[in-house]
């Protein structure tokens, strides 16, 4: 089953239960210390980002992204910035797709979750609440939204994902197996292997997109290779 990380403003009980309902179990199981996701919706399981709850809201508001902080309520869970960041790109890393919903001018932390995950090579499904149609944040947002597969506007986040889940059906990224890498992407691996001593078992020019991806989660994140990918660098 295909996964997919929810990007965007986190509040609390924000839009992402609109659309998996079970989340809030989730995230107590999280506080815990492991994960019990919630069931799959259309198809697709949630993998990520999950938060800390309290029912006070305490690991909610300025510079929590979900997570917490130490300086007032329940923060004693609380994760710092720094273990925020890599938990949110091992999500990223992790998925097959990236959804998107902008529905505030402040989400600063998604614009970069956006660039990574295209980075990664993930599918970029952005959409924007409908109150910015024509507006100057709209316009001004051109840079991510030449990032995304796909750009919509949407009266809520729930109706979004119901075009999401039908532009992304059952066997859709598939494709992106034997997609092409972009050149940016070509020359970025180039990069990463020059740097790491590292060369592929093909030429580069036949690498996709979904190898590429692969390639940069592991020199950047220090992933290992999938199993099934594993013959995609020669052995020193």
């Amino acid at each position: 089953m295909k996964k997919v990380y929810l990007a965007g403003k986190i509040t609390k009980n924000g839009w992402r239960s609109d659309i998996f309902s079970e989340l809030r179990d989730a995230e107590l199981y999280n506080e815990k210390g492991a994960i019990h996701p919630p069931s799959p919706v259309d198809g697709f399981s949630y993998s990520g980002p999950y938060f800390l709850t309290c029912d006070h809201g305490c690991y909610h508001g300025e510079y929590t992204h979900g997570r917490g902080n130490f300086r007032y309520g329940c923060g004693e869970n609380a994760d710092n910035s720094s273990t925020v960041l890599k938990k949110c790109q091992q999500w990223i890393t992790q998925s097959d797709f990236v959804f998107v919903w902008i529905d505030s001018v402040d989400a600063y932390g998604t614009v970069a979750e956006v660039g990574f995950a295209k980075a990664m090579s993930k599918p970029l499904f952005l959409a924007y609440d409908e109150s910015f149609r024509n507006s100057d944040f709209f316009k001004d947002t051109w840079f991510i939204q030449s990032m995304a597969d796909d750009v919509v506007i949407s009266k809520s986040a729930k109706e979004a994902w119901s075009l999401f889940a039908k532009r992304y059906e059952a066997g859709s990224v598939s494709n992106r197996s034997i997609r092409p890498a972009s050149v940016k992407q070509i020359s970025f691996v180039q990069t990463l292997l020059s740097k790491n001593g590292k060369k592929l078992s093909f030429p580069i020019d036949e690498l996709t997109m979904e190898q590429a991806g692969i390639l940069i989660a592991h020199f950047n994140l220090r992933k290992p290779l999938p199993k099934d990918h594993e013959e995609i660098l020669l052995k020193n």
